[in-house]
Formats: C-alpha cells, sequence, structure tokens
C-alpha cells in the first residue's frame, strides 16, 4: 500500500511538472510572438493573461525555467514543430532562446518591488546549465546586456523598475553560478576515474602516436629496428623519454559536463613529433657531409648526389613545409606526387608522411615528410639509405621492475588520482612547483587533477654516417 501510494505521488509530481514545463514553453512562443509584433493589440492582451500565471517566487520561476530548458522537454513537446512554417522556405529554429528571454523578464518583474536587502537573501536553484547560460556569451548574459544597452526596446514589458534591477538579478545568477561550480569541485575530488575512459584515452593515444610517429614508421619499414621493450632490462643509462604531466580529472569522469575532445589524440602525436625532432637531429647532426643549394637547384642536387654515390634504396625526409614542396619538389619537374595519375604504384599507403617521389633514370626515390614545427632543422633534408644509417633500439620503458605492471605495448602509461594518491600529493604540496604556488587551497586543487604518466625508452645509433647527405637549403 506504501508503495502504491508512492508511485501515485511520483505520477502526480510528474504530471504537474509537465504542466508547468508546457506553461512555460506556450508563454515563452506567446510573448516572442508579441515581441516582435508589439503592436498586435490581440497578442498582447492574450499575453497579459497567461504571464500572470508566472507570478510566483523566483525560485519557483529558475526551477521551472531549468526543468523546461533541456533538450528532453524540448523533444516531450516537440516544440521545434511550433516553429514550422509550411512555406518552402529554410527557416533557424531556436526555442530554447524564447525560454530565455521569457526567464529574463519574469525575474526582473519580480524583482523589482524588492529591496536590495530581501534580493540578499535569495538563493536562486542552479545545475549546469545555468552555470553555462551565466557565463560571458551565454543566453541569459547577452539578454541581460541586450536590455541593458536597449531599455525603450523592452519597455513594453519592463519598467525603468524592473530594469535598474538587472544588476541585482546577475548578482543572483553569479552566485548560483559560483556555486555550482564549486559543488562541481567538490565533486571531482571524490569522485573515481573511470577505467573505460582511461581505456578510451589509451586507445587514442596509441593510434595517434602510431599515425604521427613518421620516422619510427620509415624506420620500421626499411631500416633496421630491435625491440627489447617486452624484457626487463632496465637500461639505466637511458633516459625515459614522455609525459610527467599534471591534467584534469574531469576527462577520465563518465558524462563530465567538460567534454574534452582528441585528448589522447593529442599526447600521441605530441610525443611522435617530439620522437620525430629527436631522430632526425640525430640523423641530421652525425652525417658526414653537409651540402647547401637554393630551392630551385635542390632535387637537381639529389639527383648530382645520388649519382656520386650509390645509396642502397635511398629515401628523402625532410619538413618540406609549402615553399620547400612547391618552389622545390614540384617546380623541378621530376617530383611525382602521390596524387599524380602518373604516380606508380608504391607501397606506401598507410604513411601519412609520404608526399610522391623524385623520378631519377630507372630509380624512384620515395619522399617523406616529417613535421618538426619550428625545429632550428626544419630547412634542412636529409638523403639517406635507411637501410644503413642505423639502428633503433626499443627498450623496457620503466626505470624499476614493479613498473612493468604498467607497461602497454612499448609504453608505460600510468594515470594517478591525486585525490587517492595521498603519497604523491603530499609530495607535490612539499616541493611547491611554480605551478601550485599561485594555488590557495594546494589539496583541494590537487585533488581534481591526474598525474598522467607515459613514456618510451629508446635511442637512434647512427652505424655508418656515410650513408647519406644533409642538404641545407
Amino acid at each position: 500500500k506504501l508503495k502504491h501510494q508512492e508511485a501515485q505521488e511520483e505520477i502526480a509530481a510528474e504530471i504537474r511538472l509537465k504542466k508547468e514545463q508546457i506553461f512555460f514553453g506556450l508563454t515563452a512562443w506567446i510573448f516572442e510572438k508579441y515581441r516582435t509584433n508589439k503592436k498586435d493589440a490581440q497578442l498582447g492582451e492574450f499575453y497579459k493573461v497567461v504571464q500572470n500565471y508566472l507570478l510566483i517566487k523566483i525560485e519557483d520561476l529558475t526551477n521551472i525555467f531549468l526543468s523546461a530548458r533541456t533538450f528532453e522537454t524540448e523533444d516531450f513537446f516537440d516544440w521545434s514543430s511550433w516553429e514550422m512554417i509550411a512555406d518552402g522556405e529554410m527557416h533557424s529554429i531556436d526555442f530554447q532562446s524564447k525560454l530565455d528571454r521569457l526567464y529574463c523578464v519574469k525575474a526582473l518583474q519580480l524583482l523589482q518591488g524588492k529591496t536590495e536587502k530581501d534580493i540578499a537573501k535569495i538563493q536562486l536553484p542552479h545545475n549546469r546549465s545555468l552555470a553555462f547560460l551565466v557565463e560571458r556569451g551565454g543566453n541569459l548574459a547577452k539578454t541581460l546586456e541586450d536590455i541593458k544597452a536597449n531599455s525603450t526596446g523592452w519597455d513594453f514589458v519592463l519598467p525603468k523598475a524592473a530594469v535598474q534591477k538587472i544588476e541585482s538579478f546577475e548578482t543572483l545568477l553569479k552566485n548560483a553560478k559560483d556555486k555550482q561550480e564549486k559543488e562541481e569541485k567538490n565533486q571531482l575530488k571524490s569522485i573515481e576515474i573511470s577505467e573505460k575512459k582511461v581505456q578510451e584515452f589509451i586507445g587514442s593515444f596509441q593510434k595517434d602516436f602510431y599515425r604521427s610517429a613518421s620516422l619510427r614508421k620509415i624506420i620500421n619499414k626499411f631500416g633496421i629496428v630491435k625491440d627489447s621493450s617486452g624484457t626487463t632490462d632496465l637500461k639505466p643509462d637511458i633516459k625515459l623519454w614522455g609525459f610527467n604531466q599534471i591534467d584534469n580529472k574531469g576527462a577520465f569522469v563518465e558524462d563530465w559536463h567538460i567534454h574534452y575532445i582528441h585528448h589522447g589524440e593529442q599526447y600521441g602525436s605530441g610525443l611522435a613529433r617530439s620522437e620525430n625532432k629527436t631522430v632526425f637531429r640525430e640523423i641530421a647532426n652525425n652525417l658526414a657531409e653537409t651540402k647547401i643549394s637554393n630551392k630551385k637547384d635542390m632535387v637537381a642536387v639529389i639527383e648530382k648526389l645520388l649519382k656520386e654515390r650509390d645509396l642502397e634504396n635511398p629515401i628523402v625526409i625532410g619538413s618540406f613545409n609549402y615553399d620547400l614542396e612547391y618552389n622545390g619538389l614540384k617546380q623541378s619537374g621530376k617530383f611525382i606526387n602521390k596524387w599524380d595519375n602518373e604516380c606508380k604504384e608504391l607501397d606506401f599507403k598507410d604513411f601519412d608522411s609520404y608526399l610522391g617521389y623524385i623520378k631519377l633514370d630507372a630509380k624512384n626515390i620515395p619522399v617523406f615528410r616529417v613535421f618538426l614545427g619550428g625545429f632550428e632543422l626544419k630547412e634542412s633534408i636529409c638523403i639517406i639509405s635507411p637501410s644503413k644509417i642505423g639502428e633503433w633500439l626499443q627498450y623496457a620503458p620503466i626505470e624499476k621492475k614493479g613498473d612493468k605492471q604498467y607497461q602497454k605495448d612499448i609504453f608505460m602509461i600510468r594515470i594517478r588520482d591525486l585525490n587517492k594518491d595521498k603519497e604523491l600529493r603530499e609530495k607535490l604540496i612539499e616541493t611547491n612547483p611554480e605551478w601550485l604556488q599561485k594555488e590557495i587551497d594546494k589539496d583541494g586543487y590537487l585533488r581534481q587533477k591526474v598525474v598522467i604518466n607515459i613514456f618510451e625508452k629508446f635511442e637512434f645509433k647512427i652505424t655508418d654516417n656515410k650513408a647519406g647527405y644533409k642538404l641545407t637549403i
């Protein structure tokens, strides 16, 4: 019997909520018609009647507004269809902005008769949507700015006394936003990170790393790679390479209000770019011969060098910015772009870095772009024999054997929740790095963070510094 009564009460409450939502939406729709056609006396009278039912406490008004301003409510009542006009024209539909404008108008009307002392006692309900709407550029903020800047355009519903309460209303909204954000911070401290989100991060990191690790891919195809990462040989003389990074915990929380787009990919491509620069620098700085050329003669110089020394299966690698690619390679008449119909089918389909080849007599010399950013060697290219130039040595990505449990593929990947890892949190507070010094509540700040460790361990050893040339443009 008690369960039956509770069920009835829940159904009754749901019906009341739906009635309030539909009435708020209907009033917002009528108000918008009236706002854009103030001379329509019949619309004005209609609006005056329906808006009287919203003469309630501002706290209750806010609750109704927040419950109505959701995609679920909009879909339930199919509010977008209210805006459909069968005229064959394209129309922009934005029903939620109508709700925002009505809320601002009714809230200011409710505040106009109150003293500042009474207003200061008001505690508005709040959620993430309200916080978003109040932020600079949010719909509520923009609507109130418009009312302030164009009060005469709103005087058909807002007398001067109501407009004068805008600043007070903005304070109430800001207080609600601040409370929402404080609650979110406290929630973030205690909530556990999601293993699903961690695995998604690792998967996207690995995918983008291997896509962006151009030189690794090239050496793996043409050169010599010795992979001992599966062992427990610590190789203490070789340093770990990667990230020891403080990051936002929200990136690893299910259904968090902030969406971290391409989060793992950014780490993957970042580590790959760093690896590319390191190996390219090792090759370029250790080749026995350096030649100089201008852009126009670049391909001719490459042809001359390859005739002087018969390199085994040579390739060309470099950053090849727009200027070098178009005014160096493509203007030579001997470069065949991978997209050209003339381009022969070479086995580089899965190489994003492959640009095409230089046609030299009976040979096709593959050309690869290695993104080097602002790196000092971006105006340099290397003509090398990858099978002769050196060896890529991949080691276990650990400094102590106990870390082997965190190894994924060639990487050591560990994501540490600083709310749970008291020892690491206290160590950070004790060392007090520069980025932490500005935080007053250091412990509370760190509890909202994670430490991301992503490491690999490798070296590229030059075995024949005459197996290529460095060409400075």
